[in-house]
């Protein structure tokens, strides 16, 4: 039973009363995928992505940083749809500066998802070494694996998910991963400079670049459902990346976790940030409005309303 007071022991004393609560029950759709084989093979079935893979063709298979479950089966199941296609697939870690922007570190990230040579059955190659393969309008220069770009061909498997940092059409996904991650430290750096708020409009157009300058084939996008199973997966062939990516990660706005309230007051989304951070999650929050600690009549207006005060 909880007090309805909170007793502290300080010098001169301190009695707080709680403040009032309701629980709150939320029912998620768990729908998920049956065999993460299956259905990546059916996604390889599509002539549209078979046509694009010639026998003894190189591939570079990208892998991001992030650990998403069925990452390491879903990477073998590619490489296996690859291998039986004609291809001769590697995989590289497809990441900025994770894994302390080193080889051995990425390669050790990899490693700790179960993306290893044995398992995923081909060659797993990590080096930091990029190459410039174009510039943007504005003179930047746009950096690339090495190993991807001297590659007959690239493709890419990561998650389509909300960023914590920036909202756009286009947020975590194949388009970032095929700029920052695979621009290594480098590359990353190079974009950072520009500010998150600029992500939207620049890395569609620096996504661009690079699908113009290689041979980038597809990204296999991985959806989670809110208890983080996998509820779908899409092979998306490079020229439908950037008409897809939008609608898949609409997709995952609806099935991730949510706090179901039109605002919820600064303070609040303070305080639940805070504990995300302490708990290491990723605390996307979302605020229509922010209402400021001392602005007390709004507040009171938002808790009169949610939980019907008289």
């Amino acid at each position: 039973m909880i007090k309805d007071r909170i007793d502290v022991n300080i010098a001169g004393g301190l009695d707080l009363p709680l403040p009032r609560m309701v629980h709150v029950r939320q029912k998620f759709v768990l729908s998920k995928i049956n065999s993460v084989t299956e259905t990546v093979a059916q996604g390889f079935a599509k002539p549209s992505i078979q046509s694009k893979i010639k026998p003894g063709m190189s591939v570079a298979l990208g892998v991001g940083s992030r650990g998403v479950n069925n990452i390491a089966e879903c990477v073998k199941a590619v490489v296996d749809e690859i291998k039986a296609l004609g291809g001769k697939p590697f995989v590289f870690p497809a990441m900025g500066s994770h894994g302390g922007a080193t080889a051995e570190g990425q390669k050790e990230v990899l490693d700790g998802y179960g993306v290893t040579e044995s398992f995923i059955g081909c060659p797993v190659q990590s080096s930091m070494e990029v190459v410039e393969i174009g510039k943007a309008d504005d003179g930047m220069p746009v950096f690339m694996d090495k190993l991807a770009a001297d590659a007959d061909a690239i493709a890419l498997v990561c998650r389509i998910k909300p960023h914590t940092n920036f909202r756009a059409p286009i947020e975590s996904g194949i388009v970032k991963m095929l700029t920052i991650g695979m621009g290594k430290i480098i590359g990353a750096s190079t974009l950072h400079t520009y500010g998150m708020d600029m992500f939207g409009v620049l890395l569609p157009k620096v996504a661009k670049i690079i699908m113009d300058k290689k041979n980038f084939l597809f990204g296999v996008a991985m959806v989670e459902n809110a208890a983080d199973d996998t509820a779908l997966i899409e092979v998306v062939p490079s020229e439908e990346v950037l008409e897809r990516e939008p609608i898949l990660l609409s997709r995952a706005k609806e099935l991730m976790p949510k706090l179901q309230f039109e605002e919820i007051p600064q303070i609040i989304k303070d305080i639940i940030k805070q504990e995300c951070i302490k708990r290491q999650l990723t605390g996307n929050m979302e605020v229509d409005e922010e209402i400021s600690l001392n602005n007390y009549e709004k507040i009171q207006k938002f808790i009169n309303e949610k939980f019907n005060k008289k």
